[in-house]
């Protein structure tokens, strides 16, 4: 927690705001080697100043994607939090194992992977619109400055959830935060292509929260049990080849496990009742 805190405070560094913009010529991409210029139009979608920022939160659950959590009864757990922080929002059948309560902040709002691929008409930008409303105050951390081909779409998103006069709000991951928090895993042996969304947010967790309680991420295609599992609890489609490495991933999780720092939850979650 404490290297965290050095380099990687979620509270003030996680989300690009105006300040941190205005004060440079230009943004790099985060894993490109491109630079954005800083104009007034980008200054505009920003938020003045961290939402994140405060007091620390209690006791937060952090819900991967893992297809571990079917079965699991863990929702009553995870709605039970002080904050509920998603890599995606639950939905169907999920909501038993992966809770009801909407989140804040909810980090994989990636539009570019909405229908039609990045809300270029108005009807895609409703049905956005639309799909997001079930997240209450939801914060939605958008990837924006990831690669170049992020971008158009995020600004759509933000753009749409404004003129909607949504509750919910897209705000941009800052690049810098996350190439710090990729120095910090590489120094510790962790050299992926990128982190993962789920090692983003559980990282954050640690300078957001006071207690930390992992569920849906699990890295294998078996359960604890030896049951054959989906890749996700809502789908199961493949992750994209060597972009990540998740067992990897999972063993850092285990070994914080281990040191007290967070609770990884591994299988059903007793204290789930019948809904």
């Amino acid at each position: 927690r404490a290297m965290l805190r050095s380099c990687c405070d979620a509270r003030t560094g996680l989300v690009l705001t105006r300040g941190d913009a205005a004060e440079r010529p230009g943004l790099a991409f985060e894993a490109a080697t491109k630079t954005l210029h800083v104009t007034p139009q980008l200054l505009s979608v920003l938020p003045e100043s961290s939402p994140l920022a405060g007091e620390l939160h209690g006791r937060c659950a952090v819900v991967g994607n893992s297809g571990a959590l079917l079965g699991s009864r863990c929702g009553r757990s995870i709605d039970n939090a002080d904050f509920v922080i998603r890599v995606q929002p639950p939905s169907g059948v999920g909501k038993l194992h992966a809770g009801r309560r909407q989140p804040q902040p909810h980090g994989d709002a990636q539009p570019q992977h909405h229908q039609d691929g990045g809300l270029h008409s108005s009807e895609s930008r409703s049905r956005f619109v639309s799909d997001v409303t079930d997240y209450g105050d939801a914060l939605l951390l958008v990837p924006a400055l990831a690669y170049v081909h992020n971008l158009l779409p995020a600004l759509r998103a933000h753009r749409a959830l404004e003129a909607a006069g949504a509750r919910q709000k897209a705000v941009f991951f800052h690049p810098d935060y996350l190439r710090r928090l990729a120095r910090l895993w590489a120094a510790r042996g962790l050299r992926p292509q990128r982190l993962s969304t789920g090692l983003m947010l559980a990282s954050a967790s640690l300078t957001l929260c006071r207690q930390v309680h992992l569920y849906g991420f699990w890295p294998l295609e078996r359960g604890p049990d030896g049951a054959s599992l989906p890749h996700h609890y809502f789908d199961d489609r493949p992750p994209r080849p060597g972009a990540h490495d998740m067992p990897q991933e999972f063993s850092h999780y285990l070994l914080l496990h281990s040191q007290g720092a967070i609770r990884l939850h591994m299988g059903a979650c007793t204290t789930c009742c019948r809904p």
